[in-house]
């Protein structure tokens, strides 16, 4: 084995984040690791968050600035009926509900009210910047810091686990739309559906009303005419459905 080090990598690296460490702990361990001294990444995940970390390499780390303004999509497990002075599960519970707890119908409905765009109050604990300082750390010496609003919303909001179908369409906002898959099989279907969501996309901005006439695609490869409608945001349950990936 040669003691003499390749070039350092260049480069996107896409990172599965595991629960505990800062962003900024996968970053140092990324230079280390890799013997790059010019790592960063594309958006603060917190601690108790899991999943995609960006990590840019050498040049790429230009890329950043492109990277960070991409729309995100999170998925995360609520636990209704407990207040901690962090909003998150890592903060010390300061109010707990006693009584029965909404139903499934109700939380939908709480939830759907929340589309659109709207400003948003960060937790102090957020990694976010205010005159160049992270607001948690202000927090530690300013408990009573005020923190200014942000503007944030949802496009939507639509739910996929009655009947397993994904969703690929437009959403009630101009502009916004949504590849909403389940489970590790839509992986494999990426780029199926990202030739679809091309055309559908296409199709809307050009003034098609796929809702009224949804379109139908072609398959590249097989030639099979797909059509999109099945996986439309306002197609009704199945309840038939088998109940697996593709429904």
């Amino acid at each position: 084995m040669s003691g003499e080090a390749g070039p350092a990598p260049e480069g996107v690296l896409a990172l599965d984040k595991p629960i505990g460490p800062t962003s900024h702990d996968m970053v140092a361990r990324a230079r280390r690791l890799l013997r790059q001294p010019r790592v960063g990444h594309a958006g603060t995940l917190d601690p108790p968050a899991c999943g995609l970390l960006v990590l840019v390499l050498g040049r790429a780390t230009r890329l950043v600035r492109f990277l960070d303004a991409e729309p995100k999509h999170y998925s995360g497990t609520f636990l209704l009926g407990r207040t901690t002075d962090t909003d998150d599960a890592a903060g010390t519970v300061v109010r707990e509900h006693a009584g029965p707890l909404p139903s499934p119908e109700s939380v939908r409905d709480m939830a759907s009210a929340a589309i659109g765009i709207r400003l948003q109050v960060p937790p102090t604990v957020s990694a976010r910047r205010v005159g160049g300082k992270r607001m948690y750390r202000l927090a530690r010496r300013v408990p009573s810091l005020s923190i200014p609003n942000a503007v944030r919303g949802f496009a939507d909001l639509y739910d996929c686990s009655d009947d397993w179908i994904p969703i690929y369409d437009r959403s009630e906002l101009p502009g916004f739309y949504m590849a909403v898959g389940t489970s590790g099989n839509q992986f494999k279907n990426a780029p199926v559906v990202g030739h679809c969501m091309a055309e559908l996309i296409e199709a809307c901005e050009n003034g098609h009303d796929h809702d009224a006439d949804p379109i139908r695609v072609r398959a590249v490869h097989t030639g099979f005419e797909l059509e999109m409608g099945m996986y439309s945001r306002l197609r009704e349950i199945d309840p038939d459905s088998s109940f697996s990936v593709m429904g």
